[in-house]
């Protein structure tokens, strides 16, 4: 059960981490950028509904996993501060 809130945490984090991060992206941004960005927005919802929808069970890796990828987020959201990254745009100015 506690590896369950963990991941559910960890996923939920992420999830905001990418809504955030799309709120910023344009059609400036590379679109493998933007599709990163979805990619992840997808996983984390899939590990949010999964032990709601069927019977996976996240383990302690699913768990830990989750946790350090938002809390890599966590710590590059600095970058994002003022919008997407120059390395990130199509025609940096």
């Amino acid at each position: 059960m506690i590896t369950l809130m963990f991941c559910a945490f960890g996923a939920g984090a992420v999830l905001y981490a990418a809504f955030c991060r799309l709120v910023h992206t344009n059609s400036r941004t590379r679109v493998t950028v933007r599709l990163a960005i979805w990619g992840m927005a997808i996983a984390a919802t899939a590990a949010l509904v999964g032990p709601v929808l069927t019977s996976w069970r996240p383990d302690a890796v699913h768990a830990w996993l989750a946790c350090a990828f938002a809390l890599h987020l966590w710590v590059s959201s600095r970058v994002w501060k003022y919008g997407v990254p120059r390395s990130f745009q199509r025609f940096a100015p």
